[in-house]
């Protein structure tokens, strides 16, 4: 009996173990069938998804399709308008480079004729300066006599013209019209810093005064600085021809007096 019923609680603990192992092995399959489950859903989910994508992505091409189409008609529209654009700008750009380079020669030809008229008026004042020079140089150191005189008890001397008369004139004038170019401010406060502001302004003669210069040997001011020594180079002059005329005078009378 008690071997019996040693085999009897052998057979009931194997049975117990089975039961464990097949309760261990549902266990397992069920945790197996779950995670299939989750990876069926998984699947469904992800091809639901490719298929929104698919759908999504197709509209977009399609879209981008339609945008290049209208972007190329667009363009060629665009290209067009350019090209009309264009041809009327080089017409224009044309037109305004020829009108420059007219604008450019007409200047070339101005200036050249400045600058020729300038050479021409340079070499009027030269000329009539070395004539002058010439007439002061040949002019005769005494007065004549007086023509008819044999008689030197009763002989009368006329007192000659002055010869510097004009240049006399000349003078004068142009001492006149340097002190109306004198600086406004010259006869009032001339304080040495004033001095040291004022700035040169160049001066500007008209054709004839630039002869008027040439004819008394006086050297034509290009600085409002330059007056006043202009000024008193031609009180000088005037001076010189004063003097010219009293030695004439005298010897006039040196030579008509008789022996």
């Amino acid at each position: 009996m008690k071997k019996l019923k040693k085999e009897v609680d052998a057979v009931y603990a194997r049975r117990k173990e089975f039961k464990d192992k097949i309760a261990e092995k549902q266990s397992a399959i069920k945790q197996k069938q779950e995670e299939k489950d989750k990876l069926i859903k998984s699947h469904l989910n992800n091809v639901r998804a490719y298929k929104d994508w698919k759908k999504l992505n197709d509209q977009l091409r399609g879209l981008i399709q339609d945008k290049k189409a209208r972007e190329i008609e667009d363009n060629l529209v665009n290209a067009q308008e350019n090209r009309s654009s264009e041809a009327n700008k080089k017409t224009k750009v044309q037109q305004e480079a020829e009108k420059k380079v007219d604008k450019a020669v007409d200047g070339q030809k101005e200036a050249e004729k400045k600058q020729m008229d300038i050479a021409k008026r340079r070499r009027l004042c030269e000329d009539e300066y070395e004539r002058m020079q010439a007439l002061l140089k040949n002019k005769p150191a005494a007065a004549r006599r007086a023509p008819g005189m044999t008689d030197y008890s009763t002989q009368t001397v006329e007192t000659p013209d002055d010869p510097n008369k004009e240049q006399k004139q000349i003078c004068e004038s142009l001492i006149m019209l340097c002190e109306k170019m004198l600086p406004k401010s010259h006869n009032q406060d001339d304080s040495p810093k004033k001095k040291k502001r004022r700035k040169k302004k160049k001066l500007k003669f008209d054709y004839s005064n630039f002869l008027k210069f040439s004819k008394v040997s006086i050297g034509v001011p290009s600085f409002q600085t330059d007056l006043e020594g202009c000024i008193q180079d031609l009180k000088d002059k005037i001076k010189s021809f004063s003097e010219e005329n009293v030695v004439v005078s005298d010897t006039v009378d040196t030579k008509d007096t008789p022996n």
